[in-house]
């Protein structure tokens, strides 16, 4: 049986994809935290750069794919890491200024989740309705026919 809600099934699979990305993030900066002696914006760039790669390969060749198939190329990649970038900016920019107010080492992975929470509202509509917004157009002309 068809979904009738496209949005509703892109939603999950951002989801899904959101999740997986954000265990290989977060494995990521743990392991550079735990085994070299490096600041934590350099161990987020890290994380955030392992979990935005295999972000991008399965939103595009399942997150959004169309029927028509998927619209994969070098300028829309670089369109994705663009954002991608703004939305790490985001959250080193944040987690640095928390640190500050917060340089104590309990206060690590609360400044590190507070950090990711906001680069991912900031990656998720940058990329649903600016990168993917032709998914709108293609997934309502399915409904009209």
């Amino acid at each position: 049986m068809a979904d009738k809600n496209p949005l509703r099934g892109q939603f999950i699979r951002f989801f899904i994809v959101a999740v997986g990305g954000l265990v290989i993030d977060l494995a990521i900066v743990w392991l550079t935290l735990a085994l070299l002696p490096v600041h934590i914006s350099i161990a987020m760039i890290a994380g955030f750069s392992a979990g935005a790669l295999a972000n991008y390969l399965a939103h595009e060749f399942w997150t959004f794919k169309s029927g028509e198939g998927t619209q994969a190329s070098v300028g829309r990649a670089a369109s994705y890491y663009v954002i991608v970038s703004l939305a790490l900016g985001v959250r080193v920019g944040a987690a640095t200024v928390l640190e500050h107010f917060f340089p104590t080492p309990q206060w690590l992975w609360p400044i590190i989740i507070v950090s990711v929470g906001l680069s991912f509202v900031t990656n998720f509509g940058l990329t649903r309705f600016v990168l993917f917004r032709d998914q709108d157009q293609s997934d309502s002309n399915k409904g009209m026919s």
